[in-house]
């Protein structure tokens, strides 16, 4: 299966997918966003994992159900959830949408994610991603401090940008 990664820093809008930091927010009176996904920058997510995703998801109205596997923040089991990329109507990016997420075991795993932190994308699937790995890594955490450095570092400016599988290794490598 051909396996496609990338890292991307979380945004307030990002956010939102996780419905302890939707209606946190909603709740402290912050802007609300009517967005409820992760954005997926079309440059990376089309431009260089799935260059024929477009004509693909023209036939689904842009739609790709995803099963989707959340690990972390921190130490937490694996949450398996049915997702979907899409891609809304005249925007630029596609998402990674569907339903609130939540963790029914633990309704505070999410709470600690924040804007700039950090989420490795791992799509499998070729010509189009039929699963997802969201590995989520918060700065507020103790066990996700190492990586999140490493990682903020090599992305540096960038929203979001495709890693190769042994530059992933090898960054991950000099984390305890």
């Amino acid at each position: 299966m051909t396996t496609q990664l990338s890292v991307k820093r979380l945004t307030h809008s990002d956010l939102t997918l996780f419905k302890s930091y939707f209606y946190d927010q909603k709740a402290s009176g912050h802007s609300e966003s009517k967005q409820k996904g992760i954005n997926l920058n079309a440059d990376v997510f089309i431009g260089e994992h799935y260059p024929q995703l477009a004509a693909i998801a023209a036939l689904t109205e842009h739609r790709v159900p995803l099963d989707t596997y959340f690990q972390g923040p921190g130490i937490q089991p694996i949450l398996n959830l049915q997702r979907k990329a899409l891609k809304p109507k005249g925007a630029k990016n596609w998402r990674l949408n569907g339903e609130l997420v939540e963790d029914n075991d633990n309704p505070d795993r999410f709470r600690p994610l924040s804007p700039g932190d950090l989420a490795l994308f791992e799509f499998n699937g070729q010509p189009a991603p039929t699963n997802l790995r969201l590995f989520l890594f918060s700065r507020n955490v103790v066990e996700d401090a190492s990586a999140h450095g490493v990682l903020d570092v090599w992305l540096g400016d960038r929203k979001m940008a495709a890693i190769k599988g042994r530059e992933l290794e090898q960054l991950l490598s000099s984390v305890v």
